[in-house]
């Protein structure tokens, strides 16, 4: 599922929904509120002096309470990304409610005195600023999690709830041996939350002591899965190498022996399926929700999934439920905007966006949504003073350089794009590749032998190579280029076609049979999947439409309908389309050179591509965007 949550960022010209059904569409509309009798807010715990480490003990004890009482699904509990960025002291119980869109917070104090634990709670309702429960505890050090256990429960009779979610024998599960070790999780998980692939590094650091510290840790295993999967899919090439996912899936496969009931074990589980596995996938994110309620991260991914298999309503009811649950972690605001533009809702994408950088100035993939914003509406220059400040911000992340290279493709700076390659794998290659009609990089970058099953828009893209190479050099054995891959193609072709790419991978097919020869069963498929796509001219607009668009362009021209071919590339290309250049030089169209219809679509695409250009050096002018030959000068505040 990581690779699909990627693909959908990443794809060069859009992912989505081919086959359209008519759905009413929830807005942005604030604030939200969690699904859930109970919504719960458990805020930092003011640390009242003490030796030792008091204020890592605080965060650690809030935390727990946080995990147990996550676990019962009478409650709500918002995550801790949202809940730690509010002051321990001078709380409006009203005000922190209406921000996170809860019913109850739970404060509270503590002091270490030695090995003697003293520990105060509270629980405010944020409606009135009473509180409807309080409650003192004095402990040993070596009884933090009997005395979490104690609280939890106090705090769910002061509801007057009936714990019917595994009740608690399934709590101990969960929680750690050791504080140590819990301090240690805990400092990991805080290096998780910006994104950016030097704290990925620190944070798997933090995860392996806490692992060292107590080996029957699950969650520390779990986020372990979770840190190394995330920072190998920035520093990595896409998808996930196999001797990757073979250390993910057995500490996965430990954290559940040792804790079946964790909910996250099983949402990272779900990013190992191949992208073919839809019902495995979806399964592992219900069963992640169905354990943890209040795991924001599941409704995130889960939302994803939904978008990828055209489900858009039901997908914004599930990423408002994680924003409801995290309202202040700025990921899920950003996946949101994903979504509207998915639909062509340029003004809401651009709102959410928007909504992430105000959280966390620094979260660079806002920053990418908003030139991908900016690029589909044709201000290619705009797009990559975004995506500079972007990669300004994590540097090393090889899928920020791609999409920056992409971008400087898209005004026609191929050695720009080429200056980036130091930084890219080998996805980039094809791009630099297909821009320059390089025919050689093209046939060397089907041997490259990573395992495509996670990945479907690499997998797309494999297949539209082949269809070049078998139009412009009258190579039909593409059989033999394909032996690392096969099984990947066999299991699209055998699954019933559910996203853009699983349609897109099987369409280029379709068409290369017809090449080979194979014209009665290549024109059967095609026409299969030509009879639910969109017409050309539809009002819908958005990334959706991007794929099928072209798709039916390539396909009409290779079946010799040029009307079609022409309608198709004009839809295309009517939107100043950053991705003119894939058109361009695709040897499907070589029987269209000479029509001036062509030549006045291709001309217009490059022009803009020139005006752009124009646009870009007046940037680099005045210090908003770097020459790539020299080292990064981005100057100025994000506007």
């Amino acid at each position: 599922l990581l690779l699909i949550v990627i693909s959908l960022l990443l794809s060069p010209i859009g992912t989505g929904y081919w086959w359209l059904q008519r759905q009413q569409l929830p807005g942005a509309g604030e604030p939200l509120t969690a699904a859930g009798p109970y919504t719960i807010a458990v805020l930092p715990f003011a640390v009242l002096g003490g030796d030792g480490h008091p204020d890592e003990f605080a965060k650690g004890l809030a935390e727990e309470l946080r995990g147990t009482l996550s676990r019962f699904s009478a409650f709500r509990v918002t995550a801790r990304g949202s809940s730690l960025r509010f002051p321990v002291e001078q709380v409006d119980p009203q005000q922190v409610g209406k921000k996170l869109g809860v019913k109850f917070l739970l404060e509270g104090s503590v002091r270490r005195e030695g090995g003697l634990l003293r520990i105060s709670a509270a629980l405010v309702d944020t409606r009135s600023g009473f509180r409807k429960w309080t409650e003192s505890y004095d402990a040993d050090w070596q009884n933090l999690f009997e005395v979490q256990q104690d609280i939890a429960t106090s705090v769910a009779r002061a509801l007057q709830v009936v714990l019917v979610h595994h009740g608690n024998a399934a709590i101990p599960g969960h929680i750690p041996s050791s504080g140590e070790a819990h301090l240690e999780y805990l400092k990991g998980q805080q290096k998780m939350t910006s994104w950016v692939t030097e704290d990925f590094d620190q944070a798997i650091g933090h995860f392996r002591r806490a692992i060292e510290l107590d080996p029957t840790y699950a969650g520390a295993y779990t986020s372990l899965a979770d840190a190394i999967m995330k920072r190998d899919s920035s520093t990595e090439s896409l998808p996930l190498q196999a001797s990757t996912k073979a250390v993910v899936k057995k500490l996965i496969d430990k954290a559940l022996v040792l804790d079946p009931g964790l909910g996250e074990a099983y949402a990272s589980r779900s990013y190992l399926y191949g992208h073919t596995e839809i019902d495995a996938i979806e399964a592992d994110l219900r069963r992640a929700i169905e354990l943890n309620p209040s795991y924001s991260d599941a409704y995130e991914d889960l939302s994803s999934l939904l978008a990828a298999t055209g489900r858009y309503a039901e997908a914004f009811i599930m990423i408002d439920q994680a924003r409801a649950l995290d309202p202040l972690w700025p990921r899920h605001h950003h996946i949101k905007a994903y979504l509207h533009s998915e639909l062509g809702q340029w003004q809401q994408a651009r709102a959410m966006e928007w909504a992430a950088l105000q959280l966390e100035p620094r979260y660079a993939w806002a920053l990418v949504g908003l030139g991908r914003i900016e690029a589909h509406q044709g201000r290619f220059a705009e797009a990559l003073r975004y995506m500079e400040q972007a990669i300004s911000l994590d540097p090393e992340n090889k899928q920020l350089a791609i999409r920056l290279a992409i971008y400087y493709l898209s005004v026609g700076e191929l050695e720009t794009a080429r200056h980036l390659n130091r930084l890219a794998n080998s996805t980039e290659d094809i791009y630099l590749a297909v821009f320059a009609n390089d025919y050689q990089k093209i046939r060397n970058s089907l041997a490259n032998p990573n395992d495509l099953s996670t990945n479907p828009f690499l997998l797309y893209m494999h297949t539209d190579l082949l269809l070049r190479l078998a139009l412009a050099e009258g190579d039909t054995d593409w059989g033999r280029h394909i032996t690392l891959s096969r099984s990947s193609l066999d299991r699209v072709l055998q699954a019933p076609p559910r996203t853009n790419e699983h349609r897109s991978i099987r369409l280029n097919l379709s068409l290369l049979q017809l090449v080979g020869g194979d014209r009665e069963q290549a024109l059967q498929l095609s026409a299969e999947l030509a009879a639910g796509m969109l017409p050309i001219g539809s009002p819908s607009s958005g990334l959706r439409v991007m794929l099928p668009t072209l798709g039916r362009a390539i396909s009409a021209a290779v079946l010799g309908e040029t009307d079609t071919a022409l309608d198709a590339l004009e839809y295309a290309l009517a939107d100043s389309n950053p991705w003119w250049w894939w058109l361009r030089g695709h040897p499907a169209f070589d029987g269209l050179r000479q029509e001036p219809r062509f030549q006045a679509l291709i001309a217009a695409a490059e022009a803009h591509a020139a005006q752009q250009r124009t646009l870009l050096n007046e940037l680099r002018r005045a210090g908003r965007v770097p020459y790539r030959n020299e080292p990064s000068t981005v100057t100025g505040p994000i506007r």
